[in-house]
């Protein structure tokens, strides 16, 4: 058991935690910016139209994305927590 707990640890360094933030925090942007862009393309489009109606299904796709973000952010803090632990625990009991 101990042996997969240190292969674990091995495979989440605090290096990584820098780009996994940074790509999570463009993402967010990204979104962000994708809902602007189709709430502005939906005010110029005419009600009920494939046009709108496309613009619409997209519009909700970006929420639903939007609103998984704060739980894909727990979890990105959780395994940096999980691997500090595990990497600390690893490093104490190999004394």
């Amino acid at each position: 058991m101990m042996k997969r707990l240190e292969k674990m640890a091995a495979k989440i360094t605090l290096s990584e935690v820098p780009t996994a933030v940074l790509f999570f925090g463009l993402a967010v942007i990204v979104t962000s910016i994708m809902g602007q862009v189709l709430g502005d393309v939906q005010d110029t489009q005419t009600v009920n139209t494939a046009e709108s109606n496309i613009t619409q299904e997209g519009l909700d796709g970006t929420t639903n994305l939007a609103n998984n973000y704060s739980l894909i952010g727990t979890i990105i803090g959780l395994v940096i927590v999980v691997g500090v632990l595990i990497s600390g625990f690893s490093g104490m009991l190999r004394r």
